[in-house]
């Protein structure tokens, strides 16, 4: 007689009820999302590629357009209206307003600030765009430095390596690998055997190219190449006071430590300033000369999702629409009553059904896009009017979070946020992401911003004695007096928030 199982083995099935709350997306709206959080050129790339994929969707010719669209219901008449007349700020100025200061603009290569001035000493766009016509050979620093070895006498040997040196040089002009790297990459990849003699041979006749400092390993090597070469020519007290100085004490140099600094080389103070004169004169980035200075940061170009007009009292507010108008081609644009029934047609029928819904959802999507932009931006300009109607004075900048915005639109937090990343709005003034107008306030029921308090850390420091630069403290206790209840890690998180260096860094030779 078989054993009777034990009731804990035993393994039954069974089933079960639970009410559950599950909230998810529709194709809809997740197509939606997706859109909303493109900036304006990622927009456009999006809608070439969905008219390569989809027949049912095409873009309406504009030689078929005879009048500007017609957005009534979907936006403003504002809309509507001529862009071009009240808007007509070039590319170049589009770009030059998104930098601070002059120097920062990476085509601007340092020494030749001047050439950009005109005569009322303010940046001229025209003058930038035709320098950088006149100064972009279209040539690459490979072909540049190439085109120099190829005068200097080296062996078949030398020539493949000052090819993988070459190739390792990044586009401000320095080497990016170590020297024993290319050595053993030679050896993996090419089966060359490189002794550390041949390799530095020709990495100094590289270096001995033009500009000078190329094919340096760092800031000292590509300051102390340049300084070099200069004091062939150039035997002056302050450049041979320069050349000692970035040779032995380059990290005294970097951390301004002057006094220490006369001491160590035996100079006064007039004679430290002219050596320090030199090397401000030097290019940190000679790579920067020979394509006119435009590296991938520079060629990347905005295009702002919104224009904004001013003109005193009233902001007019524009969406730059650079995608073309999109419908249903009119083959896929008929009802299901007039399509054949035949079973045999049955994939064909199918096929243009989801062809054309997706087409009439993707235009729905888009012009729900565009009505949500418009939306969230209108709030901001209500919250931050003053900013706009001041020309772009930073100090009347109000508090304003995600929140704020949110409650004026009704739209969620989280479709605000995806509304404003990575969008920029063009204004007459500057160029300004959509992010740059969110900031927190100083204290909890205060109604200042903290672009206030930058503004006034920056007139602070352009006040101050350069000799003796102001400390994080004294900055402290400076806006305490203005009524700014600021502790001193407070003051800090701003100063850098606003690129502001340390004291130490920010102290001038007398």
């Amino acid at each position: 007689m078989s054993p009777t199982p034990n009731s804990s083995s035993r393994q039954s099935l069974s089933q079960t009820q639970a009410l559950r709350q599950q909230q998810s997306l529709s194709p809809q709206q997740v197509l939606f999302v997706r859109l909303l959080g493109l900036n304006a050129i990622e927009l456009e790339d999006e809608v070439r590629r969905t008219l390569d994929e989809n027949p049912a969707l095409e873009a309406v010719d504009e030689s078929e357009t005879t009048q500007k669209e017609d957005l009534a219901g979907v936006l403003p008449p504002s809309e509507a209206d001529d862009e071009s007349s009240a808007f007509n700020e070039s590319s170049e100025a589009l770009q030059i307003s998104d930098f601070n200061r002059i120097e920062d603009i990476p085509f601007v290569v340092a020494g030749n600030v001047d050439d950009f001035l005109s005569a009322s000493g303010r940046i001229d766009p025209a003058i930038i765009a035709m320098r950088r016509v006149e100064d972009s050979t279209g040539q690459s620093i490979i072909d540049h430095l190439n085109q120099q070895l190829a005068e200097l006498e080296l062996t078949e040997h030398q020539r493949m390596i000052a090819a993988h040196i070459v190739g390792n040089i990044d586009d401000n002009g320095y080497l990016t690998v170590p020297l024993r790297q290319i050595t053993d990459e030679l050896a993996l990849l090419d089966g060359i055997e490189v002794t550390v003699a041949e390799i530095t041979e020709v990495f100094n006749a590289i270096r001995s190219l033009e500009p000078a400092g190329i094919c340096a390993v760092d800031l000292r090597d590509c300051l102390l190449l340049q300084i070099k070469r200069r004091r062939l020519t150039d035997s002056s007290p302050a450049v041979v006071v320069a050349c000692e100085m970035i040779s032995d004490y380059f990290d005294l140099f970097s951390k301004r430590h002057f006094d220490r600094l006369c001491s160590a080389l035996g100079v006064t103070r007039e004679q430290l300033k002219q050596a320090v004169e030199v090397v401000k004169s030097l290019n940190p980035k000679p790579g920067a000369i020979i394509s006119g200075g435009r590296t991938d940061d520079a060629i990347n170009q905005i295009t702002p999702d919104f224009i904004v007009d001013t003109d005193g009292h009233n902001v007019d507010l524009q969406l730059n629409n650079s995608i073309p108008e999109l419908r249903i081609e009119s083959s896929f644009d008929i009802d299901d009553a007039q399509l054949p029934t035949k079973p045999r047609n049955s994939d064909a029928l199918t096929f243009i059904r989801n062809r054309r819904d997706d087409a009439a959802s993707y235009i729905h999507a888009i012009n729900l896009r565009r009505m949500t932009l418009y939306r969230v931006m209108r709030a901001i300009i209500s919250l931050q009017r003053d900013f706009f109607l001041s020309e772009g004075d930073v100090t009347t900048l109000h508090p304003m979070i995600l929140k704020d915005v949110a409650s004026i639109t009704g739209d969620d937090i989280s479709v605000v946020s995806r509304a404003t990343a990575g969008k920029y709005i063009a204004t007459g003034f500057g160029t300004y992401p959509l992010k740059f107008f969110f900031n927190e306030a100083v204290s909890p029921k205060g109604t200042d911003s903290s672009h206030k308090i930058i503004e006034t850390l920056r007139n602070f420091i352009a006040e101050e004695d350069p000799t003796d630069p102001l400390s994080d403290e004294a900055l402290a206790a400076m806006l305490h007096d203005k009524g700014y209840d600021i502790a001193r890690r407070t003051v800090a998180k701003y100063r850098e928030k606003a690129s502001i260096p340390v004291a130490r860094l920010r102290r001038r030779i007398s």
